[in-house]
């Protein structure tokens, strides 16, 4: 439990100075990271209830914004729920989500951390399709689609200055790339067109 604890205060600590390399390294989801291994440990022995009232609590501790407490939540179950050899990769894949701690007007700094997520989620996506290749529809590689549109929106709706370094936008081409990847890979390319023009 204690290992939560901290892991919750790092986060948020890690958020609250806008440290965009800790955060990226906290919210990791390479599961050979001894970070991730540690975590898995540890949660492998929680509920999924104690593990949302932990972060609940500590995160009110800490005045941690609701999404941010979501995000470290849905982290964690998405940590232990991944490790199982039982759980459908289908299902856990819902678990992260990003972007509502990403609208923020200045949550610019976390561009490194929302593309990290992408490409993870993208790979989930590709990994589970490849669990269930069978199924009419890619459910994983659409909803992978979907919430690449959505974090393509919020950084291409970005009001700030044009100057890359304080931007979303720099995050836009990476974006475009995995969404191509994910189109083409379930079959999706009648889509691109309506993305080109977008661009």
């Amino acid at each position: 439990m204690q290992v939560i604890r901290s892991f919750v205060r790092e986060v948020v600590q890690a958020y609250k100075q806008k440290d965009k390399s800790a955060i990226c390294d906290l919210i990791s989801l390479d599961s050979s990271s001894g970070r991730v291994e540690q975590l898995s440990q540890v949660l492998y022995d929680m509920t999924e209830e104690s593990i949302r009232s932990t972060v609940a609590a500590d995160c009110e501790s800490l005045d941690a914004p609701r999404p941010l407490k979501d995000l470290i939540t849905n982290y964690l179950i998405f940590t232990i729920a991944s490790c199982l050899d039982t759980s459908d990769l289908a299902d856990i894949y819902e678990l992260l989500s990003f972007l509502g701690l990403y609208t923020a007007f200045d949550a610019q700094w976390l561009t490194p951390l929302m593309m990290n997520i992408s490409y993870s989620l993208v790979d989930w996506a590709t990994l589970a399709d490849k669990e269930n290749p069978n199924a009419k529809e890619l459910k994983v590689s659409d909803a992978a689609a979907k919430h690449l549109s959505r974090a393509f929106n919020v950084v291409i709706s970005d009001k700030m200055s044009n100057d890359l370094k304080d931007s979303k936008k720099m995050a836009l081409y990476y974006l475009a790339n995995l969404t191509f990847r994910v189109y083409f890979k379930a079959s999706l390319s009648f889509f691109c067109r309506s993305f080109q023009e977008t661009f």
